[in-house]
């Protein structure tokens, strides 16, 4: 029967998703994002403004200093490039010195092996003051923090290597009398700390992004990519911190959690756009407009977990394109309060499974759209998928992942290369599509009715046809009923028969219908 249109350890797996009481997401102290307020000289970094209202901006302390900007960086959003020798600089304000805050970065590490390697710090060495987030020389992740009066650095480890794929690193810090309770979290999910650590703030030196050292010429430089920082000057709660990661994620493509732990995805009002499932926690990504309090507007997207080239890789955005930067004035933007979010089940998609006459890999992509969309454009890379027996692929969209009983809607793929293309609306809610070879054999329909004439008055019947095919029995509609009386002239009967992948097939015939002749001898004035 056809169906009605319609990255942050943990042991164990967790669902985290949002209360009910939304928390407003306090004022930023500052913010800076690549794809806004940017100041080149060529293709370098002049200036970096803050977008947080304060008016702290970045520059780069030197010429020699300044970070490349790159159009299409992250999830098609544009980002600095720091070769190890680069570095932006806020110049001290106390309010990016307070004894509580919570750093946000995001920020891809591509190099500087065997060596200290900073994205942001906020210190000073005579004495020892404020806070600083290593890569360490073996490449894991090191929060420290000063102690003042001479007290040293204090350190918390982990085990946390950092990803040459563009992650969510945040540092949380919370005063408690004369010490500094440390957490870190990368793509929402906490793998350092809590630790207590004796803390006093940086009070003289500036803000650096891309180096470790901020008194004299700076030292342990960035290698790779920095393209947002945001900084609270309070430890945010775990559902502020929950809809500021929302936010991060969907914007530069990555997926909150990891394969042992499930996060939702938050509006800023708390609210749920992406229910954590246990599931379809795999490359997950999205498309969004929201005005506050971060201006989200992405077009276009893609897991940062995959690239053009992987087998599997899709690409969902608001218009037909996708190489151009998600900034690109051509790109149609939604509306406010519209999200479309995705993720897969993780399933096998290099052999075909049977449905009916249809066939269909075994991975599927859970859709969850939040005030309907409307028409979007899929790109994915079939590279290494099944030959298909009809030369064509076809997405499959069902509102379950059970085809046998028929589908939502079907679209066929336009392939260039190992790139195949479509657009479909999805419906509003959850839904689901897979890819597929569609049963393209019509229905059969048998026994159609010859013509009819018949006089002005008659009742008309028929004995009505019927109908098969070569999967299930298909469904048979009629457009006018036997056992009728049908007007004067012609009228053409039409039924059409549909199977479960919506192939049609129609016969028709036509009732001719006319006025009865006037009895002789009687006449009218």
């Amino acid at each position: 029967m056809m169906k009605r249109l319609r990255w942050v350890g943990v042991l164990g797996f967790t669902l985290l998703s949002s209360i009910s009481m939304a928390q407003n997401v306090p004022a930023k102290s500052l913010w800076l994002r690549a794809d806004i307020g940017v100041n080149l000289s060529g293709s370098r970094v002049v200036s970096w403004t803050d977008q947080s209202g304060n008016n702290w901006n970045a520059s780069a302390p030197f010429t020699s200093r300044r970070p490349l900007y790159q159009l299409l960086g992250s999830n098609f959003n544009p980002t600095f490039y720091f070769d190890g020798s680069d570095n932006l600089d806020v110049s001290y304000r106390s309010g990016l010195n307070t004894n509580n805050f919570t750093v946000f970065s995001v920020h891809r590490l591509t190099g500087g092996n065997n060596k200290y390697r900073s994205p942001f710090t906020s210190r000073d060495d005579r004495p020892q003051k404020g806070y600083i987030l290593y890569v360490q020389p073996n490449g894991t992740y090191q929060f420290w923090n000063g102690a003042g009066n001479n007290g040293g650095w204090q350190v918390l480890n982990t085990s946390r290597f950092a990803s040459s794929s563009s992650e969510l690193l945040i540092y949380r810090g919370s005063r408690n009398g004369n010490n500094l309770v440390k957490t870190g979290y990368v793509n929402g999910q906490s793998f350092a700390g809590p630790t207590s650590h004796r803390f006093s703030s940086n009070s003289r030196r500036p803000y650096r992004i891309g180096a470790g050292a901020t008194e004299g010429t700076g030292a342990y430089f960035w290698y790779g990519d920095i393209s947002e920082q945001i900084i609270f000057n309070s430890a945010l709660t775990t559902t502020q911190r929950q809809i500021t990661e929302s936010y991060l994620a969907i914007k530069y493509g990555m997926s909150l959690g990891n394969n042992s732990q499930a996060i939702s995805y938050l509006k800023a009002d708390g609210s749920t756009v992406w229910d954590a499932s246990s599931t379809y926690r795999f490359d997950i990504a999205g498309i969004a407009k929201e005005n506050s309090p971060f201006d989200l507007d992405q077009k276009i997207s893609s897991s940062g977990n995959t690239d053009l080239n992987t087998s599997g890789n899709v690409i969902l955005a608001t218009t037909n394109n996708f190489t151009l930067s998600n900034i690109d004035n051509s790109r149609q933007a939604l509306s406010e309060g519209q999200f479309l979010l995705w993720g897969h089940n993780n399933q096998s998609m290099n052999f075909w499974v049977n449905v009916g006459c249809s066939q269909r890999i075994n991975r599927f992509w859970r859709l969850q759209n939040t005030n309907n969309v409307g028409t979007i454009f899929l790109q994915i890379n079939l590279n290494n998928f099944p030959a298909s027996s009809t030369g064509t692929y076809t997405l499959f969209l069902d509102d379950d992942t059970n085809l046998s009983n028929g589908v939502v809607s079907t679209h066929a793929l336009v392939g260039n290369g190992n790139q195949y293309t479509t657009s479909f609306d999805p419906p509003d809610g959850v839904s689901y599509f897979t890819i597929g070879v569609r049963d393209e054999t019509l229905p059969v329909i048998s026994n159609c009715p010859s013509n009819i004439q018949a006089c002005s008055g008659d009742v008309i019947t028929w004995t009505a046809p019927t109908a098969t095919d070569n999967c299930g029995t298909p469904t048979l509609t009629v457009n006018k009923t036997s056992g009728q009386i049908f007007p004067d002239g012609d009228t053409i009967v039409t039924y059409t028969a549909t199977d479960a992948f919506g192939n049609t097939s129609e016969c028709s015939f036509t009732v001719s219908v006319n006025s009865k002749p006037v009895p002789v001898g009687v006449f009218f004035e």
